[in-house]
């Protein structure tokens, strides 16, 4: 949840923060809903999406992310997918921001306080030879602690995605896909 209540009035710009870097359910629903008119008539243009793009082992089918034995994916499909979204200005300033205040509203007089789930969970000292620069999590008993990260290295952008690192907490989270992509990057020449 990113924290906006139901019938909250905010913006789009505020439901894509809230989706992307506070993996808010609530806000990729009402964006769903408010796009197209129904979740399931979003997730169709999300799967038609993945055909468009030649995402041949993806299906979604829900906006959340929630495990569902028909919905899947690979770590090719989704470095592909994103990929293609970091073309989109909008898109990467959103994935890139480390934390976002939304508008104001009846509810949230001070707005909504978001962070990324990614950056905020980087450690620095750890990144001396790369910058992680964005990000976007998704974790699931199921699915493992799982992320699509964007990265610098030797003046270089790099994608890794890392899927299925154990959990055993979903309320306390190893943290173990951190580890696997500070590997990652850490092997880059």
């Amino acid at each position: 949840m990113a924290g906006f209540y139901g019938l909250e009035s905010t913006t789009y710009r505020d439901l894509l923060y809230g989706t992307m870097l506070a993996s808010g359910g609530e806000a990729a629903n009402s964006l769903a809903i408010n796009v197209v008119g129904t979740v399931d008539d979003f997730v169709l243009l999300m799967n038609q999406k993945a055909d468009d793009l030649g995402l041949k082992d993806t299906h979604f089918t829900n906006v959340e992310g929630f495990h569902d034995d028909d919905q899947y994916t690979t770590a090719y499909d989704m470095a592909l997918l994103l990929d293609y979204a970091l073309q989109n200005n909008h898109f990467r300033a959103i994935f890139t921001s480390p934390y976002f205040t939304t508008s104001q509203t009846l509810d949230h007089p001070d707005g909504v306080w978001l962070e990324s789930t990614v950056l905020s969970k980087i450690p620095l000292e750890e990144t001396v030879d790369f910058e992680i620069i964005g990000g976007k999590s998704g974790t699931t008993y199921e699915a493992g602690q799982c992320w699509a990260v964007l990265g610098t290295k030797n003046g270089k952008e790099y994608i890794s995605i890392v899927m299925g690192a154990p959990l055993e907490d979903i309320n306390h989270p190893s943290y173990s896909q951190l580890n696997d992509t500070i590997t990652i990057f850490n092997q880059i020449d």
